[in-house]
């Protein structure tokens, strides 16, 4: 569904290859970069009156007057931080569920091009099913006994038929991103340090033209001054109780911001991981019999970006990083 845009009346074998975090606020590079504020609901037909008198205390007369943003799933773009309050109040005046608020970022190639480090998420073609995976192999001798976290992976990728990329140059395993064979030369004879390429085989063991993106340098854990990410506190979303690395959680309220200092990121290779596991890892107690990890993020330097951009490269998002 495309969002509606509203007015107030106010106003993204292997082969090598050379606690919650409180709302921060980000670095002067990136203050400037457009925040694109959205907000989703849901409202019966019932509810069309009451939805239509908080939607004029809120000011937004272009929804007031079209019946069809009254009621059912609904994405509206909200011109500024005013607007959100003023619907907040609205609703809870009229006993309402308050439209859920989302924000993101939508840059410019210039501000990608001039951060010091990105967020790179490939969406195309993805799969949530991650690791442990059927028919491959792992050394466990370093991992946490609790969520799992250091598991190493000793065989190539294997995927099922659904999950090889029917089109593109791009695909994703949950945090793995697959990259086809014409794109993985392309990337070696660039230079990227930080990063091999494994092998990809079908549930038959028959290799594909497709490379494994395998990245291993960590990132130095995310200062507090991070965006977009909050903390597990008890059941199943608790972090790990023997390594706490894993149990964070994408707050849709707020763009997904990492944030670093600038001294502890000076040695970073063009790919890196975050030292965050998003979700909780299931190793000690598998759920349904299965075991299951978190998942880590993908950090990138702008060469990186330069050279998906130099491709028009689809099915890839960059964001930009705090670096104070």
């Amino acid at each position: 569904m495309q969002p509606t845009r509203v007015s107030s009346a106010v106003s993204s074998s292997s082969l090598v290859y050379p606690r919650r975090v409180r709302r921060g606020t980000a670095n002067s590079a990136l203050r400037h970069v457009p925040e694109k504020i959205y907000v989703t609901y849901n409202y019966l037909p019932q509810d069309r009156a009451r939805a239509q008198q908080m939607f004029l205390e809120a000011g937004l007369l272009d929804v007031v007057v079209d019946p069809t943003l009254l009621s059912g799933f609904q994405k509206l773009c909200l011109p500024n931080e005013d607007t959100v309050s003023k619907l907040g109040l609205a609703a809870r005046l009229q006993a309402l569920p308050a439209p859920a608020v989302h924000r993101v970022f939508e840059p410019t190639a210039r501000e990608l091009s001039a951060a010091r480090l990105l967020h790179m998420f490939v969406w195309i073609h993805h799969s949530h099913e991650g690791h442990p995976r059927p028919g491959m192999t792992y050394d466990a001798s370093g991992a946490c006994p609790s969520c799992g976290d250091g598991l190493r992976q000793t065989s190539p990728l294997m995927i099922t038929g659904k999950e090889i990329p029917k089109s593109g140059l791009l695909g994703s395993i949950d945090d793995d991103v697959l990259v086809h064979d014409s794109l993985a030369e392309e990337m070696y004879a660039a230079g990227f340090t930080g990063l091999a390429f494994g092998e990809v085989a079908d549930m038959q063991g028959h290799p594909l033209p497709w490379r494994q993106l395998l990245i291993e340098h960590p990132m130095p854990p995310m200062i507090a001054a991070a965006r977009g990410l909050v903390r597990g506190r008890a059941g199943t979303e608790a972090p790990c109780a023997t390594c706490a690395c894993d149990g964070w959680f994408d707050a849709a309220a707020e763009p997904f911001i990492p944030a670093y200092v600038g001294e502890s990121v000076v040695r970073m290779p063009d790919f890196a991981r975050t030292a965050e596991r998003f979700g909780t890892g299931q190793w000690a107690r598998p759920v349904h019999g299965k075991r299951s990890l978190a998942s880590r993020r993908i950090i990138v330097r702008p060469a990186v970006y330069a050279f998906f951009r130099a491709r028009k490269l689809r099915g890839v998002r960059f964001t930009p990083v705090s670096v104070t």
